[in-house]
């Protein structure tokens, strides 16, 4: 036989001898990894990993990858569409999926995304407080709130590689926030999966693999604020182990409204305890506390409109905290007139998933508008 023929052979020749090799053998686990890529750019961006990713809307784009893990003579080996993964830390060599047989395996992409609400309660949303009668006394009590999620099959076109999408399925439509995956696998009558939404955790958390696509405006917490969208609102969210980097919020699991605020500063880079709407001002300058508002709708102090303009400290700007008696929000938008009015957007989260919402509408009462201490440079 000639070499010209015999090199045409040859990928149908180790393809048998691979399909051998495994043959008989049962699948151990299965991995999602995922990298960032810049948009249409697909350039080296490091090695895929099972870490969480922060890609930026319409920026960056998150790719999730399958990694099947074989278990033969006592020897692990693993088959990747990347030569190498990181899991739990760990960099891994792999097989290439091509000399596995794509035809021989079933591969099924999952969206995980949380419930709205408890179904035992029948409230759109979670609580860690709970109230109970003793001795005919009502009295609350703290307990951790048990999350639900959802599985949909996302896609079944037997991919290894396909890229991330964050838009829920049941909840409200967004390109940003935070999704969770699962991939299933079929193969010589056995059927694996990753972690999905049987996994959860007494604190609400699950094992799934998460993207949560952060904002692309420019101004770095508003930018991070996009990133929680998608999570439930959890009435006081809290840490397991009082650790903040353990709190329900850090870890996307879900927030109640001051903790969202925090949250979303700490992922921002600065150092900011988690505590109750009430007390957020005390780690806060004051910039502006509107005393009425007049008959076009503008919010008034002393006689005069507040400025709005991202470009004036001594102006109320993005990323500003709005505290109302009992609620936290973040100030977003400006409507284009560059003043404080009830049409300016608020980020928030309450009884619902975070939402943009109308200043006006976002709460009752009078408000305060603040900015943390620690960025009034920022």
């Amino acid at each position: 036989m000639d070499r010209k023929k015999f090199s045409k052979l040859l990928p149908g020749i180790l393809f048998g001898v691979f399909l051998t090799h495994l043959s008989g053998q049962s699948i151990e686990r299965v991995y999602i990894v995922s990298r960032v890529f810049p948009v249409n750019c697909q350039v080296d961006s490091g090695v895929p990993s099972s870490q969480p990713k922060y890609p930026v809307l319409d920026s960056e784009e998150a790719f999730l990858g399958l990694v099947v893990e074989f278990e033969k003579d006592n020897k692990k080996f693993f088959i990747s569409p990347w030569k190498k993964v990181i899991i739990g830390g760990k960099e891994i060599v792999t097989e290439a999926p091509e000399d596995f047989g794509l035809e021989q395996i079933k591969i099924l992409w999952y969206k995980v995304e949380p419930v709205r609400g408890n179904k035992k309660t029948g409230f759109r949303y979670y609580s860690n407080e709970d109230w109970v009668e003793k001795d005919g006394i009502l009295k609350k009590i703290w307990h951790w709130d048990k999350l639900n999620y959802k599985e949909f099959v996302w896609d079944s076109s037997n991919t290894w590689i396909i890229k991330a999408d964050v838009i829920p399925v049941e909840l409200d439509s967004h390109p940003f926030g935070t999704m969770r995956y699962k991939v299933e696998v079929k193969f010589n009558n056995q059927m694996i999966s990753s972690p999905g939404a049987e996994s959860v955790k007494k604190d609400g958390d699950i094992d799934a693999h998460r993207i949560s696509v952060r904002g692309n405006t420019g101004n770095k917490i508003i930018d991070w604020a996009y990133s929680f969208f998608n999570l439930p609102f959890i009435w006081g969210s809290a840490s397991r182990t009082g650790r903040p980097c353990e709190h329900q919020t850090e870890k996307y699991i879900g927030a109640d409204c001051a903790d969202f605020v925090v949250g979303i500063f700490r992922k921002a880079g600065y150092d900011m305890p988690y505590t109750g709407s009430q007390s957020l001002l005390h780690y806060a300058n004051i910039i502006a506390s509107p005393d009425s508002i007049d008959n076009k709708g503008f919010y008034i102090k002393n006689g005069a409109r507040i400025k709005f303009d991202g470009n004036n400290n001594e102006a109320v700007i993005p990323g500003n905290i709005v505290l109302w008696s009992r609620h936290a929000a973040i100030l977003a938008f400006d409507n284009g007139n560059k003043f404080l009015d009830q049409d300016d957007i608020v980020i928030h989260t309450l009884f619902h998933e975070p939402t943009f919402e109308k200043i006006s509408n976002a709460y009752s009462g009078n408000f305060t508008i603040a900015r943390f201490k620690f960025n009034d440079n920022d």
